[in-house]
């Protein structure tokens, strides 16, 4: 596993390449379907986090935070399907680097939004900590 920063670039490697869950989970809160469009509101939220990349420096995942308000942050995970080689680092780096850093620049709650459909996702939400507070 490779850390990158949040660039545009790695961003829109990730996002055009997502997986097909999370392709529909993030495209149908949004208005377009425009990987590029992801990336840009991403990076204007000014984000905490990082790109997941594979040993051969691939982007698999990008994965951060973005404040919504003072101590709120929404917190957010997309990835190719490549996402199996880099499950266990991404998994580290949230518990272990970004959380703590969330926490340093005042986290009090952190929201995550998933589709229905996403068990993938919710499997890994619960592992990290995450509450589902409502459908």
């Amino acid at each position: 596993m490779i850390l990158q920063p949040l660039t545009r670039d790695a961003l829109l490697r990730v996002a055009a390449a997502m997986r097909a869950a999370d392709r529909l989970e993030i495209f149908a809160t949004r208005f377009d379907d425009d990987p590029a469009a992801l990336a840009d509101d991403l990076l204007a939220g000014d984000p905490v986090g990082a790109v997941i990349a594979a040993p051969d420096g691939t982007p698999v995942a990008a994965i951060g935070g973005t404040e919504m308000w003072p101590g709120l942050w929404s917190l957010w995970m997309f990835a190719t399907d490549r996402w199996p080689e880099v499950a266990r680092g991404a998994t580290r780096f949230a518990k272990y680097a970004l959380w703590p850093a969330l926490l340093a620049l005042g986290l009090r709650r952190g929201e995550c939004r998933s589709a229905a459909s996403h068990v993938t996702a919710h499997r890994w939400i619960r592992h990290l900590g995450g509450v589902e507070e409502s459908v």
